[in-house]
């Protein structure tokens, strides 16, 4: 369900998602809210459109609050659960990511771990020349998957935890925003992406990559924006 809210002069856009809607959905659900509070904000004349509200199942937050960490802070989005025995919303702390099950084992670890499953490796790289390129579906830059990696990486950056487990050793990374890449085949990007690129905190630098359609072949780089 989509819609508009109306508190005096205050407007905001709203998208709510059914209580049997699939996860896959629910994690996409900023993207769309995105999509049309852009659309809304370019449509309404009378009131000023000034966020995002979400609702969505009870227990179903916790990705999104990351993924909404990330955005700007000029266009706030507000989230609520909804508990479907007895319709009570609540509304959830955007700032609060909670424990992410995201974490960093030592350098040693991991080169050791790669050179026992080396074999392994070798036929997971060999099986994935022969993937089908993915779709144009909608997504949203700020994470693809349950946990967007670049959101994560600059939590590690941040906190130290590069350095304390090895990584990059004798290099001092820069305490900037990590740049994002967002590399697809050309045609492949969605119309949306434009849009859903101006609501991302202005310290995040994203450049968009686009690649020849037979990358598989040949990898050449069509465009950069």
């Amino acid at each position: 369900m989509r819609g508009r809210m109306q508190e005096g002069s205050r407007g905001g856009a709203v998208l709510a998602a059914a209580p049997g809607e699939s996860s896959a959905a629910i994690e996409e659900i900023l993207a769309f809210g995105i999509s049309w509070l852009d659309w809304t904000r370019s449509h309404v004349d009378r009131h000023a459109i000034e966020g995002l509200r979400l609702f969505i199942p009870e227990g179903s937050s916790r990705f999104l609050r990351e993924r909404i960490f990330g955005l700007s802070a000029a266009s706030p989005v507000e989230l609520f659960e909804i508990r479907e025995a007895d319709g009570r919303m609540q509304k959830m702390d955007t700032a609060d990511a909670g424990n992410l099950e995201s974490w960093l084992v030592s350098r040693g670890e991991v080169e050791s771990a790669r050179a026992e499953a080396r074999h392994a490796i070798g036929r997971i790289r060999t099986l994935a020349l022969h993937v089908p390129p993915a779709g144009n579906e909608i997504r949203h830059p700020a994470g693809a998957g349950n946990q967007p990696y670049w959101l994560r990486v600059r939590r590690y950056q941040r906190e130290g935890d590069s350095k304390r487990y090895g990584y990059f050793g004798g290099v001092a990374l820069d305490p900037k925003q990590p740049l994002v890449w967002l590399v697809a085949p050309g045609l492949r990007f969605h119309s949306a992406t434009e849009t859903l690129l101006k609501y991302l905190s202005p310290e995040t630098q994203v450049t968009r990559i686009g690649l020849n359609e037979n990358w598989r072949r040949k990898l050449k780089v069509v465009f950069r924006q």
